[in-house]
């Protein structure tokens, strides 16, 4: 089974953190800053740490490079023995962004700009997370210690695991460190939304008929190619309480990246879906992630 990166990305593996915890899929994008401007020094740290991401990006370089596919959890966030999980609560992507915290809040337009639509944007829309946020990033001037893992700015356990959407370091419980600061996210996500590539998981996988009600949607991505008249980076919604039969739905798998199970309509009202419709993720609310092959990836 191969595994697609991020189209336009470069690639330089690392480890992930296993297979994600059981419990409710809430999509979230982490924001670090590698407190660094050296891509060397920073693929250092995650080798002598074991702290891979999902990938790192340099604002000022234009440089892109992934790490992890989306689909298996990163190792950025502490996580301790006991407490919740953060690096494999489902869904989290991790990104490490070139620079430092206490500069972020004086990035320029034109970085912010490309940080959203080239880097955030893309890894939302791989992961299936919202392109939202409902909490402020805070900077050196917030007037109390950020760097602290009881500091006010984090979420509390059970907050974290139903937040989704895009947040920093320094809201991620049992977690000491302030990045990526005051940083401008409202600039950042404004150009996010304005992005225009579409990414799906990197792995084709078949989704179990048991898993399938009738209630629910197969949610399937296009591959790069046209497929009977439907256009390129589109997604599909496949039915199977309708008349679709498995034997018609599995040439679809063999040609499609399946996203998962999702509920509801969308939210364009008055849209009845047929047997399978061409329709945009962000639509629909996800309700499972696909299951891994029996190999692990």
């Amino acid at each position: 089974m191969t595994i697609r990166r991020l189209p336009g990305w470069e690639w330089i593996p690392g480890n992930d953190a296993g297979t994600w915890s059981n419990g409710a899929v809430r999509p979230k994008l982490v924001l670090h800053t590698t407190e660094g401007r050296s891509m060397d020094s920073a693929l250092w740290a995650y080798r002598a740490n074991n702290s891979w991401p999902h990938a790192t990006v340099d604002p000022k370089t234009r440089r892109r490079v992934q790490h992890l596919p989306v689909y298996r959890p990163a190792r950025s966030l502490a996580n301790r023995r006991g407490g919740v999980e953060t690096n494999r609560a489902p869904t989290v992507v991790q990104v490490e962004i070139m620079g430092f915290s206490r500069e972020t809040h004086n990035w320029p337009d034109e970085d912010l700009e490309w940080l959203g639509r080239e880097v955030v944007g893309p890894l939302c829309r791989a992961g299936g997370v919202p392109i939202q946020t409902t909490l402020e990033f805070y900077g050196a001037g917030a007037g109390w210690v950020l760097a602290s893992a009881n500091a006010r700015q984090r979420l509390s356990s059970e907050a974290w695991l139903n937040y989704t959407g895009v947040l920093g370091h320094q809201h991620a419980p049992e977690n000491d460190h302030w990045d990526p600061g005051a940083l401008n996210i409202g600039r950042v996500l404004a150009a996010a939304r304005g992005s225009s590539q579409e990414t799906g998981p990197d792995v084709p996988v078949v989704l179990p008929p048991a898993r399938v009600e009738d209630d629910m949607k197969i949610l399937v991505r296009r591959e790069k190619r046209a497929y009977w008249g439907a256009p390129a980076g589109k997604v599909w919604v496949i039915d199977p309480s309708a008349r679709t039969k498995w034997w018609i739905l599995r040439p679809l798998l063999d040609e499609f990246c399946v996203l998962g199970l999702v509920e509801g309509a969308p939210k364009e009202k008055g849209w009845n879906p047929p047997e399978w419709d061409s329709v945009m993720l962000s639509q629909f609310h996800t309700i499972s992630t696909p299951p891994r092959s029996s190999d692990g990836r």
